[in-house]
């Protein structure tokens, strides 16, 4: 393949000499770092960005507020970028003492690579990815950012891009169409990254080793789209990644749950019995009966239903009607599946889950320490 490839990422880690934040000025913001930004401090941002991007979700709760005159000394350098936006070096030293000081995990290696998929929607709901102007793929051809975990490769969008997988095949995932153009590029997967109109979008991950999950975010719009919503589906996918790859411990007594898996293909069913087999919160299963889509699993499991409804969701599956909710019982899918129905949210059509009203009241209950800089 003749060329060079953009290439987003730089997979330093916290292990490298340095770690990397993009954040927008105040113009540009979107939380959590819009109060940081609107006061005017962007290493404050930065530091705080990458102390998420490093971290597990569960434990942003835990993480020290990234304000006051210690600050600086964990800014190794900023540099200016297109549309307002600044490049923060944060010092890789000092932020392995702040996770130390604070008992927490962090990720230090890099994700397997991805090939970048845009699927532009247009106004009129018109889906482009080769053919036709796709400011979505424009965006990430121009994209002048390289922080996070996860090594990004935008395609070329030429002749073999357009062999190898087409429109429709990237509006359903098709894993076959997926794995060509990842070969194309020596990716170890693919990004699906569908941007609409309006500034939403939903992003797709087609990972080795059953790495299947995806997650739906508010983008910031414009024409041209702005490099700031390429920014935060590179965040969101360095959270996938690191949920991932932070699994937490489990102990203590076990229950049984009796689920059914669903999956439309073998290569769906192997991922499925593949995220188990690495579920810290699942202690063993069974598979009673088996058939063409659908197989009945027997979990037994450490803690409630939703530490492992989270724990799954980490390895990128999704348990549906997990308290029975419904007439179809707790029902077992890929994340990046469709569900067999919607899911009901018991009591109250909107309510919080359980998971996120415990997190919520946790960082309510939970004081934020000042930061200290780490010696």
């Amino acid at each position: 393949m003749a060329g060079r490839t953009r290439r987003i990422g730089a997979a330093l880690g916290v292990s490298a000499a340095l770690a990397l934040a993009v954040v927008a000025g105040p113009a540009g913001a979107t939380e959590p770092y819009a109060a940081i930004l609107a006061a005017g401090a962007p290493e404050s941002a930065a530091l705080d960005q990458v102390m998420r991007r490093l971290t597990a979700s569960r434990d942003h709760g835990r993480l020290p507020a990234a304000a006051g005159p210690n600050v600086a000394g964990y800014i190794a350098d900023v540099a200016p970028l297109a549309e307002g936006r600044s490049r923060v070096l944060v010092r890789a030293d000092a932020l392995q003492g702040l996770f130390a000081a604070f008992d927490l995990t962090f990720a230090d290696r890099p994700s397997p690579a991805l090939v970048v998929v845009p699927v532009y929607v247009g106004p009129g709901g018109e889906r482009l990815l080769w053919s036709g102007p796709n400011p979505w793929l424009d965006a990430w051809q121009r994209y002048d950012g390289d922080a996070g975990l996860t090594p990004l490769l935008v395609p070329f969008a030429d002749l073999g891009d357009v062999d190898a997988i087409s429109t429709a095949e990237a509006t359903v995932a098709d894993a076959q169409a997926l794995a060509a153009l990842a070969a194309r590029y020596g990716a170890d997967g693919a990004l699906v990254a569908t941007y609409e109109a309006g500034g939403t979008a939903t992003v797709s991950v087609q990972g080795p080793d059953g790495w299947r999950t995806a997650t739906s975010l508010a983008l910031p719009a414009g024409d041209p789209v702005p490099a700031a919503a390429v920014d935060a589906v590179v965040a969101a996918v360095d959270r996938l990644w690191v949920d991932r790859a932070i699994r937490p411990s489990f102990d203590g007594p076990t229950a049984q749950l009796d689920v059914t898996a669903t999956y439309a293909s073998l290569a769906d069913w192997i991922a499925i019995r593949r995220a188990l087999d690495e579920s810290p919160a699942v202690e063993s299963y069974a598979v009673p009966a088996v058939g063409g889509q659908s197989a009945r699993v027997v979990l037994r499991h450490f803690a409630d239903l939703a530490a492992l409804a989270a724990d799954l969701a980490a390895a990128g599956l999704v348990l549906d009607n997990a308290t029975g909710g419904t007439s179809a019982g707790p029902v077992l899918r890929l994340a990046a599946a469709t569900p067999l129905q919607p899911q009901v949210l018991a009591p109250g059509a909107g309510a919080p889950t359980p998971l996120a009203a415990a997190e919520a009241a946790a960082a309510a209950a939970m004081p934020i320490p000042a930061l200290r800089f780490a010696p």
